[in-house]
């Protein structure tokens, strides 16, 4: 049972042999953890990019509502004049805004002053292209110009805010995202707080007025 220069008994046993198996076992074990290791890794950022491009997608459907783009269900009565590309000039801007906004607050003082006890605490201001107006305790209505884009931009209580662009052909604001005109907003707002047309009725008696 003699060992001889290559480690082994004189019957053959090798003492190297269990020595090497465990070594093999450690690195069978070590290959299993590292691939595990990568398949998570791997996992991980698989699912950080599907997160990423989610947000992505939400971001992109989020700047297309605030930047105004176009919808398919807008009335097509209203030729709508874009931020970038109205056709009005800016003369021309000028008149028909100061000419709503100004037959607007004169029809509102006129409502004021009457007999309604529903406008009991109303309050409307005109100065500069902006309109206030306070309804009591349902809030404040601030209407104004913007001549930069050429629009009437409003702050609703009600409807929130909307911004209008003017219709040459049918003298109108109108919202561009689905048609509505603002005359018209303004008309069922207010009936609805005060329970009747008198706001309708005079503003349009201003309206024929004027022709």
């Amino acid at each position: 049972m003699s060992i001889n220069k290559l480690g082994t008994f004189s019957l053959g046993f090798n003492l190297l042999k269990p020595h090497c198996l465990r070594l093999g076992r450690v690195q069978t074990y070590k290959k299993q953890w590292y691939n595990s290791s990568q398949l998570n890794h791997l996992n991980l950022l698989k699912g950080r990019s599907q997160i990423c491009q989610r947000v992505f997608t939400v971001t992109q459907r989020i700047s297309s509502f605030h930047l105004g783009q176009p919808i398919s269900n807008q009335k097509k009565d209203l030729k709508a004049s874009t931020v970038k590309n109205s056709t009005l000039t800016d003369q021309e801007y000028h008149y028909f805004s100061d000419d709503f906004l100004q037959r607007l607050s004169e029809t509102l003082e006129n409502l004021i002053e009457s007999d309604n006890p529903e406008v009991n605490g109303w309050d409307v201001d005109y100065s500069s292209g902006v309109l206030t107006l306070s309804v009591g305790n349902n809030g404040t209505y601030v209407i104004n110009k913007q001549p930069p884009n050429k629009q009437i931009w409003l702050s609703s209580p009600s409807s929130g805010p909307k911004r209008f662009d003017f219709d040459k052909d049918t003298k109108v604001w109108f919202y561009s995202r689905d048609g509505t005109r603002l005359k018209e907003l303004l008309f069922e707002e207010i009936k609805t707080l005060i329970g009747n047309d008198t706001f309708s009725t005079l503003f349009e008696s201003s309206d024929e007025a004027k022709l």
